[in-house]
């Protein structure tokens, strides 16, 4: 690695920072470590690629010794960096964008374990997560993406009551605070601490930021080790015997003390009347973990104070029942500490009513020893024995996704199946991989149906699958006919992974008993719990379940002290506002907030007749100006402070909501599309990200070369895009500095040159291109069929979720742009979303201004959007409007790049009454282009007239003109 001189090093990093100050919060008075001694510059980033899995790589050193002492490395000694990097309190702290190098001794050869000291600094609450680097190159794929924990904690273990009597489920923080963090697998896939091979002499330990800030202490390599087994651990502790004292214990499992991530939070049952605490109607929050604590890596640790020393059984009262005669699995750990080796992956069986079993396996009841005090139980989210068939069932998919485009290299995306292809001869490595895949798929259902008894449907998508390749086995030369069933199968095998990987299991309580003591019931009796039911039922024709909670009473009402809110949206969504308009809105403005979920269609006539609401949320960009011309809307430029509340949002988000100088809308989201692409398939093909279209027509040249095709928006509408062949017009229109309509509005611009062109280089996509009309972008780009698309940026959340086994080998860009005649590039994106109004007789404007501003700050936008992903997971990742909240969303550095780079060059589309038959003329002239052969020019003008029609009667209707 290329040294630079100290001098020409200090000068070019203080320059550095007066340009571009690097700020912590709460950290003021640090400052940045310059000195001579330990500042250094890397030449370049390491590449960020490994060549061996965990297991190839522990497979060429699983004879070699345990390595013999520690190697402690301290933060600030490092040699080498780059990026955001602050030295404060005697630690380093490293920004989203870092890359840090320290140099270490080795005494002795050995083989060891590697535990960092870190603090999760309280940042965008994302996933905290670093590529390690041992001599300058990832050792192993697991050591791509190290994660590191964060910890939140509910605010309250209390629970309030809303005025229905409903349990609210309480606000979380984060509370960070040192930890230690031991090398593992990510993924859970390896149960045990992940091992690093090193020589005696010098090296290198290198940490790439990929999400998030992190504060470091030190790094540390320990001889690697195992906990004991259970006889081992047992016999340590069997000659300690219980007293008379020792009783029965239990915690409450909704009240945890600490959890790894938001998503997990107190949940409500049900079906039993034993579930503590319980009502028949009410919401009792009652249970926490469900399908909220499923993904690898995620724990809760629960606090318990021991009475009295002895030997207790960990009991949970649990429910698993997503996998009918299957299990998931939990690791242990008490006190911070695994205590054996079979802790670290124990089975919860099915069932589908609560259970209350001890932890244990398949011989024995683990017991453990506990002294009396303060202890800490844990239970983390692993794979364990369905390790190998997800970790064999993943390789198999990657190797049959690359056979299927192979394949897809020789005959399209549609074989004709008339012709002789010739498969043996020219691909009988596919062949024989594809009959390989096979018997490993054999091998799996095997596994399953004898150690876990998950047959029927857990099962049946495998052996489809196995069957179209028998298929292919016997007769090769029936490939073209069984090319789209074989397709479809391993897409539905990638969702059936993705599924399996999930490991639900809800808590109700945790019980410790005492060894030898019989384990409680688990559920009431038959009469009492029907008696239960029966009452549930009875009650429920009486309960209020359409009220979102907000105490209302009569006097707010004459008062005009309530703001009324209509939200087109889910209930969850409901549910998070209104909490949120509880705990803020209310307390600082004394303002109670109406929230009720309507559908949208009951909008306009309840407005027109008089008994709309105050504001409406989620409508589409074209409701506000339709509302507008019928004089059912606010011109929201009448507040003195609009000015300063439309500095929130991108000019192209209002764009829709102005019409005639009025603004009759706040933006509340705001979505536009970017450039997806396989990071792996393109650096295969020596492929870069298109800067222009040329660029972009030569990558589709070489991907067609290879039967591999593009994506780019047609037929398949978003949900905030009105129409999306528009959308495909608009990104060329608007490149060339075209528009939709003339300068007042009042008629279409369809019939200028620059919007001819645009639309007849939209159509040649699909005419002279071929790209495909009707498709499923995200199972395209998760097989490689399609390695790049231009899709609504929203299809992070999609792809995040529903294609694991890809992350880290794609990225999004901003999209190639047209070359002006300055030699410019205008990359210009279209933009959509959801927008606020307030709606005329309206009972107070002023209180509900403030409810509009309240709801699109950057303080309760990114507060809403964390919830969101609380409640609905990662794929809701909020797209909202206001630019700083969406800064503030877990992005990594080069996500956001891409985003803010695209987001400085965007433009909305004017909504104009009878503007909607420009997107119908639009559908009408492709469909004609495509489907008759047309030319793409007659067929656009052919449309100009009718459209100019509409708007001049519209225009007419309303007394515009």
């Amino acid at each position: 690695m290329r040294k630079i001189s100290a001098r020409i090093i200090s000068i070019c990093f203080i320059c550095t920072l007066l340009l571009n100050v690097y700020s912590f919060t709460g950290q003021a008075s640090a400052t940045f470590d310059v000195s001579e001694d330990n500042l250094a510059l890397t030449e370049e980033t390491p590449s960020p690629r490994a060549r061996l899995t965990y297991a190839e790589y522990i497979g060429k050193y699983e004879d070699s010794q345990i390595g013999s002492s520690e190697i402690v490395i301290k933060a600030t000694d490092y040699t080498a960096f780059e990026g955001q990097v602050l030295v404060t309190d005697d630690t380093l702290r490293t920004g989203s964008d870092s890359f840090v190098e320290w140099e270490f001794y080795v005494e002795e050869t050995g083989l060891y374990n590697l535990e960092v000291r870190y603090y999760p600094t309280v940042s965008k609450g994302g996933d905290i997560e670093r590529t390690l680097y041992i001599d300058n190159e990832v050792p192993f794929s697991e050591a791509m993406y190290m994660s590191f924990s964060r910890i939140y904690k509910d605010k309250s273990t209390s629970f309030e009551r809303d005025s229905n009597d409903n349990d609210i489920r309480p606000e979380q923080g984060e509370t960070p605070r040192w930890l230690v963090h031991t090398f593992r697998d990510p993924q859970e896939f390896i149960r045990e601490d992940l091992q690093l091979y090193l020589t005696k002499g010098n090296h290198t330990i290198g940490l790439s930021a990929v999400k998030e800030e992190l504060e470091l202490d030190t790094l540390t390599f320990k001889p690697a080790q195992s906990p004991p087994d259970y006889s081992e651990y047992r016999e340590a502790g069997s000659s300690r015997l219980n007293s008379d004292k020792v009783q029965l214990q239990w915690v409450e499992a909704e009240t945890p003390l600490e959890k790894s991530t938001f998503t997990i939070y107190p949940l409500f049952d049900k079906k039993s009347s034993a579930t503590y605490p319980q009502d028949p109607v009410k919401i009792r929050l009652n249970t926490i973990g469900a399908n909220k604590w499923t993904l690898a890596g995620q724990w809760i640790t629960w606090e318990v104070d021991i009475k009295e020393s002895g030997h207790y059984k960990i009991a949970p009262r649990y429910r698993q029942e997503a996998y009918a005669g299957g299990y998931v699995s939990r690791r242990l750990l008490v006190d911070g500490e695994c205590p054996f080796r079979e802790a670290e992956a124990i089975r919860f069986n099915y069932t589908d009513r609560w259970k209350i079993e001890p932890l244990g396996n398949e011989d024995t009841d683990f017991v453990f020893y506990l002294e009396k005090g303060i202890h800490t139980i844990t239970m983390s989210v692993v794979m364990g024995d369905m390790t190998e068939v997800i970790d064999t069932t993943q390789s198999v998919l990657e190797q049959l996704n690359e056979d299927y485009r192979r394949i897809l290299m020789l005959t399209g995306p549609s074989p004709d199946i008339y012709r002789d292809y010739d498969y043996v001869n020219l691909i009988p490595d596919v062949l024989e991989s594809m009959e390989q895949g096979a018997d490993k798929l054999r091998n799996i259902i095997d596994l399953l149906n004898e150690e876990t008894d998950l047959k029927g449907d857990y099962t049946v998508q495998l052996n489809k699958l196995v069957i179209v390749l028998d298929k292919i086995k016997e007769r090769p030369e029936d490939i073209s006919s069984l090319f789209r069933s074989l397709k479809d199968n391993l897409a539905a095998l990638g969702t059936w992974i993705q599924t399996i990987r999930q490991q639900p299991l809800e808590f109700d309580r945790i019980y410790l008993i005492p060894d030898g003591q019989e384990i409680p019931p688990a559920n009431d009796g038959f009469f009492k719990n029907m008696f239960f039911q029966i009452k549930a039922f009875l009650l429920s024709f009486t309960e209020d379940y359409q009220s979102m909670g907000a105490d209302i009473r009569q006097e707010d009402l004459d008062n005009n002290n309530v703001v009324t809110v209509w939200m087109n949206s889910g209930r969850e969504q409901n549910e998070i506002l209104q909490q949120l308009s509880q705990q803020y809105f209310t307390r600082e403005n004394n303002t109670k907030v109406n929230l009720q979920l309507v559908d949208p269609i009951a909008l306009l006539p309840a407005v027109l007749s008089g008994v709309g609401p105050d504001v409406a949320l989620s409508v589409p960009t074209s409701d506000p100006i339709n509302f507008a011309i019928r004089g059912a809307v606010i011109d929201l430029n009448e507040f003195a402070d609009i000015k300063e509340i439309k500095k929130r949002f991108n000019e192209s988000a209002l764009m829709s909501y102005t019409f005639d100088d009025h603004l009759f809308a706040l933006p509340e989201t705001e979505s536009f599309p970017m450039f997806f692409y396989r990071i792996d398939i393109f650096e295969q093909l020596g492929l870069k990200p298109p800067e222009t279209w040329d660029d972009f027509y030569d990558a589709v040249w070489v991907l067609q070369q290879q039967n591999l095709t593009a994506g780019y928006p047609v037929n398949a509408k978003p949900s905030v895009i009105s129409n999306v062949n528009l959308l495909g017009l608009n990104i060329f229109l608007y490149q060339r500095n075209g528009s939709l309509y003339n300068e007042g509005l009042t008629k279409t611009n369809m019939a200028e040159d620059v919007n001819v062109d645009a639309f007849q280089e939209m159509t040649e996509l699909f005419t002279l291109y071929k790209f495909p009309v009707d498709y499923d972008f995200a199972n395209r780009f998760r097989s490689g069929e399609m390695p790049m698309g231009i899709v609504d940026y929203t299809m992070y959340n999609q792809l995040t979720i529903f294609a694991p086994e890809i992350k880290g080998l794609w990225a999004m860009a901003p999209l190639p742009g047209t070359v002006q005649p300055d030699g410019t590039i205008n990359n210009t994106s279209p933009s959509g979303g959801l927008g606020a109004m307030m709606l005329n007789g309206v009972k107070n404007k002023e209180k509900t201004w403030d409810f509009m501003k309240w709801w699109t700050s950057e303080e309760i936008q990114s507060k809403y959007a964390i919830e969101l992903e609380s409640v609905l997971g990662p794929a809701a990742k909020h797209p909202t409007a206001n630019v700083e909240a969406l800064k503030n969303l877990a992005w990594t550095a080069d996500e956001y790049k891409s985003l803010s780079s695209q987001m400085g060059n965007l433009t909305g589309t004017p909504e104009i009454p009878g503007g909607y038959y420009t997107a119908r003329a639009v559908d009408f002239a492709f469909s004609e282009v495509y489907t008759q052969k047309g030319k793409a020019v007659t067929a656009l003008l052919d449309n100009v007239k009718a459209i100019d029609d509409e708007i001049t009667r519209k225009r007419l209707e309303f007394g515009l003109d």
